[in-house]
């Protein structure tokens, strides 16, 4: 009977090392390795990080502006980081206007008192600054490029203006100038 038992038991353990051989965890298959896409989340700037940048801003717009006005619009261009599209083309009109009439303006302009009216921020990382700031024209004049003269233009030494500014990520400071305008309120140049 022994010799009968132990047959089985030879049919037995192949068979349920079949069987069980199912139940044995496999090795899971390898994992497709993720693709790392870079993703920047725009960042919400605060007031004081807008205010630094719009103070840089406005160096790099009025020499920008110098330039175009001194040349008579030759190179637009100069212009094309520092202001809107909207802008460029207002402020272009008005240059190549004087250009035409043969005035060109000679010196450099500065600005001062700059101060923010208005913030808004939003989730996209945009944002949008009205500010007034005065812009000093005192060590400029507009010349007659036929003989050199001032054409005797009157113009305000020191000239207050509201801009609005504009995120935009191709300019160096991050904002652009897309509009400005006399400030109909109380002189605050003096």
């Amino acid at each position: 009977m022994l010799k009968k038992n132990t047959r089985w038991i030879f049919v037995l353990v192949p068979g349920c090392a079949v069987f069980l051989g199912g139940c044995v965890v496999q090795p899971p298959e390898p994992a497709p390795t993720p693709v790392v896409v870079a993703e920047v989340l725009p960042t919400m700037l605060t007031q004081d990080q807008a205010m630094v940048a719009a103070d840089a801003l406005f160096a790099d717009y009025l020499a920008a502006l110098d330039t175009v006005w001194q040349t008579g619009a030759s190179d637009p261009t100069t212009m094309a980081s520092t202001t809107s599209t909207r802008g460029l083309v207002r402020e272009l009109e008005l240059v190549q206007g004087l250009a035409g009439q043969g005035r060109v303006q000679v010196g450099a302009s500065s600005f001062d008192h700059l101060a923010l009216q208005q913030f808004s921020a939003f989730p996209d990382g945009s944002a949008v600054l009205d500010v007034t700031v005065c812009v000093d024209l005192a060590d400029t004049t507009m010349v007659d490029t036929g003989t050199g003269l001032n054409p005797k233009v009157p113009s305000p030494a020191r000239t207050p203006l509201s801009a609005t500014l504009v995120t935009d990520l191709d300019s160096d400071t991050g904002f652009v100038v897309d509009e400005l305008r006399s400030w109909e309120e109380e002189d605050f140049c003096v």
